[in-house]
């Protein structure tokens, strides 16, 4: 709580707004008035006059909201500056905007006047994010708006945006989180997220639901429900969302800007709003990775050159064939239950790995994969690798990556996965593998704890431990991309699966417990499941677990170390690889529990 603002009297609001005169009314919503005034020291403010018919809080409720808003501070947020409370009536005082709002300016008085470019909509909406993750992020506990729309993103001098809670009638503690404080009123048709018509509930993701509507208004002009449009455009969402990948987002642009704008950067733009209004609230985007992504974008040159940290490029089929050589069996890399790995060579020198999705299988939809890009688009890590670009038509699809130069870490321990007669690499010291198990639980960390929404991998193993040429080791680790089916493994198949994963929803400690089996990899120099072994060693988990222990872990150490190793340093990782593959998934550690134990290894 914080301490209550200024407590205005009647009168002084009154001779404010003149009396709450007719030519100070500002505008009307479903709790409030709202008034233009000249406070008493010479400060413009908004004061919104609650309508008590409606609103039933208690005068003690009433302050405890105020008591909650007072203790926000944020140069995006709309500063609450006091309120009153006489002859039964309430008034809160806010800062007034000088530039009115986005709704003015997108569809009211200013529209005709303020034409809107690109970057001023890039600036507003930076702006309205970056106040939304303060509520979101930065506020303990985390406040949810409920009502994000364009009349509540105010705009003032030097076109900085706030966002703006024109409906703080009711501030309750959400029973089912209860860290959550959420400020609730109804919500316009058009900008609720899909959750919040079945169950009534909003959170955070609800908000990051209605802010893409938001971006879709400031990149369409229009409205988010229409009805003077035809019936098939009157939904914003419904009629923009075919359109929103780069080839296509020009065809709904406002014709406003009439041109002057930076394709690439509205690409961007579109390719978030999309993530926003997924229908499944976990796949949707915190405010903060908005804010980054909005970021760079902000005063960009208007180019088609523009170059953005999450920029990928779009290949035509004949790039890809000629890449390969027509997908030839000399450039396959490796094969899986969903997708080959070619690698390509293209005309400019650069070397690329080409992954050909099967079509066939049922739960490579087109709108699971059109999710997913969307996603992969804004990772970017040093231990990730990174995606470059992707070709897709009415029967194939195509995601290009950079190329790993060393293989991945399965090639180097066993040769290349399903290649016939493939032959190990050179054999990797002691030193390289705790590099690769730091380089690796760092990307996974990215994943699962750096970047929201949170991304479990779902197909953590040796072969998507990829290996590239770093500028001081000859084994530089990144996690390769990450399973686009959500199809968990089948349990005991391949040995990545702990006993009680399949019966859960993808979990980031199921890739914690594949994680672990990976360092067991790298310990013993064996594989997960291997039936040319005795029976009782063809499992890699069960037979390496009794041997964890330091006084043990030797007995099972990779013999083509011969003997060169620190025996304590594997008995720690042994340690943590222990750890890893516990049954009961909550007694894993997290990825950051993991990288830290790790790094005391590599800084020997």
């Amino acid at each position: 709580m914080g301490e209550l603002k200024t407590c205005y009297t009647l009168d002084e609001l009154e001779t404010a707004t003149y009396n709450f005169c007719e030519s100070t009314f500002l505008g009307k919503s479903c709790y409030s008035s709202v008034y233009y005034a000249f406070l008493p020291n010479s400060e413009q403010a908004a004061v919104k006059k609650l309508d008590l018919s409606i609103d039933h809080d208690s005068d003690a409720d009433f302050l405890a909201q105020v008591s909650v808003v007072s203790a926000l501070n944020h140069e995006h947020l709309t500063g609450l500056l006091g309120y009153c409370m006489e002859d039964g009536n309430r008034y809160l005082v806010y800062q007034y905007a000088t530039n009115a709002t986005l709704y003015d300016v997108l569809y009211g008085a200013k529209r005709e006047a303020w034409g809107l470019s690109w970057d001023e909509r890039v600036k507003i909406m930076y702006g309205a994010a970056k106040g939304l993750e303060y509520l979101h992020e930065e506020v303990t506990p985390s406040i949810v708006h409920g009502d994000v729309r364009p009349s509540n993103v105010h705009i003032f001098d030097f076109l900085t945006s706030k966002i703006a809670d024109f409906n703080l009638t009711r501030a309750l503690i959400d029973d089912n989180a209860p860290r959550t404080i959420s400020i609730r009123a109804p919500g316009s048709y058009g900008y609720d997220a899909p959750e919040c018509a079945t169950t009534g509930e909003i959170t955070v993701k609800s908000d990051v639901y209605s802010f893409g509507v938001l971006l879709l208004e400031i990149l369409t002009g229009r409205k988010p429900v229409d009805d003077t449009l035809p019936e098939e455009e009157q939904d914003l969402v419904t009629w923009a969302t075919p359109y929103l990948s780069e080839d296509k987002v020009e065809h709904i642009l406002d014709p406003r800007l009439d041109g002057d704008f930076p394709l690439e950067a509205v690409a961007k733009v579109a390719a978030l709003a999309g993530l926003c209004i997924q229908d499944e609230p976990d796949f949707r985007p915190n405010m903060a990775i908005i804010t980054t992504a909005l970021e760079p974008l902000q005063y960009v040159p208007v180019s088609d050159e523009v170059e953005t940290a999450i920029s990928i490029k779009y290949y035509t089929l004949e790039e890809l064939n000629s890449g390969t050589n027509n997908f030839s069996q000399m450039s396959l890399v490796s094969k899986g239950p969903y997708a080959r790995v070619y690698r390509a060579s293209f005309s400019d020198g650069q070397q690329a790995a080409i992954k050909k999705f099967d079509t066939s299988i049922p739960q490579c939809t087109d709108w699971d994969y059109l999710v997913q890009i969307q996603i992969v688009m804004f990772l970017h890590h040093e231990h990730y690798i990174q995606l470059l670009g992707e070709f897709r038509d009415d029967d194939n699809r195509y995601l290009v990556y950079e190329f790993a130069t060393k293989g991945s870490l399965h090639d180097m321990l066993y040769g290349r996965k399903h290649v016939y007669g493939s032959e190990p690499g050179p054999v990797l010291t002691w030193a390289q593998r705790a590099k690769i198990a730091h380089g690796a639980a760092k990307g996974l960390e990215y994943l699962h704890e750096k970047d929201d929404p949170r991304i479990v991998h779902g197909d953590i193993r040796s072969s998507n431990v990829l290996l590239t040429q770093g500028v001081s080791d000859d084994y530089y680790p990144k996690i390769g991309d990450f399973n686009f089916t959500h199809v968990r493994h089948v349990l005991g198949m391949d040995g990545y699966s702990g006993p009680k994963d399949a019966l859960e929803r993808l979990n980031p400690k199921n890739d914690v417990y594949d994680f672990g089996v990976v360092l067991l990899e790298l310990i013993t120099g064996r594989k997960p499941v291997d039936n040319t072994m005795p029976e009782d060693q063809q499992d890699l988990v069960t037979w390496a677990i009794p041997y964890l222990s330091a006084e043990n872990v030797e007995q099972i150490i990779d013999p083509k170390l011969n003997g060169d190793f620190s025996l304590d340093e594997v008995a720690k990782v042994a340690a943590i690889a222990g750890l890893c593959i516990q049954d009961e998934i909550d007694s894993r550690p997290n990825m950051s529990t993991v990288v830290g134990a790790l790094q005391t290894l590599v800084e020997v």
